[in-house]
C-alpha cells in the first residue's frame, strides 16, 4: 500500500511538472516569434488558414491589457475632452475607473478574431461581431492593446476583410 501511495505521488508530481513545462512553452514570451511566423497565414485569402493561425496564437498565454494612463500609450489615448466617450463631461475619477477596469486582464483581441473566423456568417453573428469589433476599436483608441499583439491584430483584421 505504501508503494502504491508513493507511485501516486510520483505520478502527480510528474504530471504537475509536465503541466508546468507546457505552460512555459506557451508563455507570452514565446508569442512574439510565433506571431511573426504566422503573419503570412493571417493575410491569406484562405479562411481556414487564417482560422488555424489564430487558433495557434490563442493557445499561448495572452498579454494583459495596458492601463489607459501608462506612459507607453499616452500618445494614443484621447486627450481632447470632446473625443472621450463621456461626451466631454469632466469626471476626475474617470481615468482611474478606466484603468482598473481592464488593466491586468488578459487581452482577448486575437480570440475575438479567431471566433469570427470559426463561426458561420449569419445575421445574428454579424451583429455580435460588429459589437466585438467596436470593442476592439475602443481598446485600440485608448491604447490598451499591448504592442506585442498589434502586428497579429492588424493582419487578422485585414484577413477578416476577405470574408466579411
Amino acid at each position: 500500500a505504501a508503494t502504491a501511495a508513493a507511485a501516486d505521488e510520483i505520478d502527480a508530481a510528474s504530471a504537475q511538472s509536465a503541466s508546468a513545462d507546457t505552460r512555459q512553452l506557451l508563455s507570452v514570451h514565446q508569442l512574439a516569434p510565433v506571431i511573426e511566423l504566422l503573419l503570412p497565414g493571417l493575410l491569406s485569402p484562405s479562411q481556414k488558414l487564417r482560422a488555424a493561425a489564430l487558433q495557434v496564437m490563442c493557445c499561448f498565454d495572452q498579454p494583459a491589457y495596458l492601463g489607459s494612463g501608462t506612459p507607453d500609450n499616452a500618445t494614443t489615448a484621447p486627450t481632447d475632452a470632446s473625443s472621450r466617450p463621456d461626451h466631454g463631461i469632466a469626471s476626475p475619477d474617470k481615468p482611474q475607473a478606466e484603468r482598473s477596469a481592464f488593466e491586468g486582464c488578459a487581452c482577448d483581441v486575437l480570440s475575438t478574431l479567431r471566433d469570427i473566423h470559426l463561426r458561420p456568417c449569419t445575421v445574428e453573428a454579424g451583429r455580435r461581431w460588429s459589437v466585438a469589433l467596436e470593442r476592439i476599436a475602443n481598446h485600440l483608441e485608448y491604447g490598451r492593446v499591448p504592442g506585442l499583439l498589434l502586428p497579429g491584430l492588424v493582419a487578422g483584421l485585414i484577413g477578416t476583410l476577405h470574408i466579411r
